[in-house]
């Protein structure tokens, strides 16, 4: 069968790793060849004549210089295209060599004298058991040099007639035959080392390719991504904010429920959004832990309360069972973890119960949510990590959820380092568990309170607002959105447009929120840094953003900038705004 392209090649870099060893072989091989020769001269003198001894290692000497020369030829001119030219030169030298023993086998053998004879059979298959260790890589050369300098020899004894010179060309030849094929042997192990080598060599070659290809296919993901995400944030965020407005301007009952059901869709989407954003962060390693002690029983029953009503329309009974224990982790992402674990509970549990607790083993706290649900199969316990992985919902029916709360679980536990665990039985239940450390009294401090409160009054203190964004509909929804809570609001697409509005109503800004991303290759760190400068003093900022990739995302936290990932619900923005809002005596 014909070679390929790449079988040739692949046969051409085994070749070159045969050249390479042989000829490293060669000053050795040489200068083995002119000593032996030399102590086969001096042993030989009393039997030969001196000329022809002179004569026949002149011309060993003389083999040596020009394979010598050969050598060096070799190392200045090497390249792939030259391994076979030097292959067969080298064998050509190999037999060339072996003409001078077999010359010297045949033109010194004694008959009446024994001891040369046994000197001359000692060289050779003495010569020749050498060869087997310097020319096994490659036996084209071991052959050319052994069989030409061998079997001379044993046509030699065996023209001598007598019972004993054949028995010893017989053995002489068996000799013969198992050195070939203990060299074949040898050659065959280094031939397969040499493609097993060079196989793993184009294996690693051919996976590294794929990963490199894979990591650009995900860069042009994420991107992509990135890119859809923004373009997509920026008008849902503007219909989250009117759609809020609206909600607080209309008291008919049954408009108030058409505008209810508008709510509910937008979070619902806004729910997607969040939860790949979440996905994002933690692929875009920009979401670092912060550990702190913590008390887990308030967060857990926290938790289970905003579930209350969820579990209470299913008939299922919901608890929670916590000791007061002290927990030393990042308090919001065990808060998310549990969350996804409690939403998956009751998304797969129609009747029952499902119990939230805490327990501490030693210095490990396994926090866990137990339901009396389906259950999960034993060989689809780790697909359920998977992104957009659900069991029961090939329809992707919306109500049962999206599929990436346990993804975002396992990725929250890899950046915590905490363990995650399943156990499941089919029909009878589920347990999800996380293990994080136990905290310490000494250094607790307790978290701030939270409040979810949709506010829609207006602020006791009239504050000036600046909103600088480059999208229409978000810049004036989210003006819409301060003003009707008696703030005034000086909107703008540039630092520039906002400046020129205070300066004209001489005011000074008392906050500003500003988009990351503005025309002309601004940022909103850049804004924001702009109108400082312009009052001198420290101003209230937040940037918001439907950016997820990781460069803007760790610009922003480099800032020190507190950040809101689009769309932001009016109530955060009303958090934000208290936070801004002077002490009252």
């Amino acid at each position: 069968m014909a070679k390929t392209p790449q079988n040739q090649n692949y046969s051409n870099l085994i070749l070159g790793e045969q050249v390479q060893l042989l000829y490293k072989q060669t000053w050795g091989m040489l200068g083995i060849n002119l000593l032996v020769g030399a102590a086969f001269v001096i042993g030989m003198s009393s039997a030969a004549p001196t000329t022809h001894l002179y004569i026949w290692y002149f011309s060993l000497v003389a083999i040596f210089t020009i394979r010598l020369g050969i050598y060096y030829l070799w190392l200045n001119k090497r390249h792939q295209a030259s391994w076979t030219f030097f292959a067969h030169v080298f064998t050509v030298g190999a037999f060339v060599n072996a003409l001078a023993w077999a010359t010297a086998s045949v033109w010194f053998f004694h008959p009446e004298k024994i001891e040369y004879q046994l000197l001359i059979i000692s060289v050779l298959t003495g010569m020749g058991a050498g060869s087997v260790s310097s020319m096994y890589m490659y036996m084209p050369a071991f052959f050319a040099y052994f069989l030409t300098a061998s079997i001379p020899l044993v046509f030699c004894l065996l023209y001598q007639g007598g019972k004993v010179y054949i028995t010893v060309s017989a053995l002489i030849f068996i000799f013969i035959s198992f050195l070939c094929y203990f060299a074949l042997r040898i050659n065959k192990t280094y031939i397969d080392s040499l493609k097993v080598r060079h196989q793993n060599r184009i294996l690693l070659d051919e996976l590294r390719d794929q990963k490199e290809e894979a990591e650009r296919a995900n860069q042009s993901k994420s991107k992509f991504l990135a890119a859809a995400s923004h373009d997509l944030r920026q008008p849902l965020h503007a219909l989250n904010l009117y759609a809020s407005i609206l909600a607080g301007k209309i008291s008919e009952a049954k408009n108030k429920k058409l505008v209810d059901q508008i709510v509910h869709s937008i979070d619902a989407l806004q729910s997607l959004f969040n939860a790949l954003l979440d996905i994002s962060k933690l692929e875009a390693g920009t979401l670092i832990p912060e550990r702190r002690n913590f008390r887990l029983q308030p967060i857990l029953k926290h938790i289970v309360s905003d579930f209350d009503n969820d579990a209470l329309e299913k008939g299922i009974q919901l608890s929670v069972n916590c000791e007061d224990i002290l927990c030393y982790s990042d308090a919001a992402m065990i808060e998310q973890v549990v969350r996804n674990y409690l939403s998956n509970a009751i998304r797969y549990t129609k009747e029952g119960s499902i119990s939230v607790g805490a327990k501490l083993q030693q210095d490990t706290i396994q926090i866990s949510v137990t339901d009396s649900g389906i259950g999960i199969p034993t060989d689809q316990l780790d697909a359920i990590y998977d992104e957009f992985y659900q069991l029961s919902n090939p329809e992707r029916d919306r109500s049962k959820g999206l599929g990436l709360g346990l993804a975002i679980v396992q990725r929250i536990s890899r950046l915590l380092g905490h363990k995650i665990s399943v156990e499941s039985n089919c029909g009878k239940g589920s347990t999800f568990s996380i293990f994080a450390p136990a905290g310490s009294a000494t250094s607790f401090t307790d978290l701030p309170k939270t409040s979810n409160e949709w506010v829609q009054g207006k602020v006791d203190t009239q504050l000036n607002i600046v909103v600088i964004d480059d999208d229409v509909d978000v810049r004036e929804s989210t003006a819409e959105l301060f003003t009707s809570w008696g703030c005034t609001v000086f909107a703008g697409s540039t630092p520039q447009d906002v400046l020129e509005k205070l300066n004209t109503q001489h005011a000074k800004p008392d906050a500003i929120i500003a988009d990351y991303r503005l025309r002309g290759g601004r940022t909103g760190i850049g804004a924001i840094d702009l109108i400082k400068a312009q009052y001198s003093e420290e101003i209230p900022a937040l940037i918001i953003t439907g950016d997820t990739a990781s460069e803007p995302l760790r610009a922003i936290q480099s800032s020190g900038i507190p950040l809101l990932n689009k769309p932001v619900s009016p109530a955060k923005f009303r958090l934000f705004l208290n936070s801004v809002l002077p002490e009252q005596p």
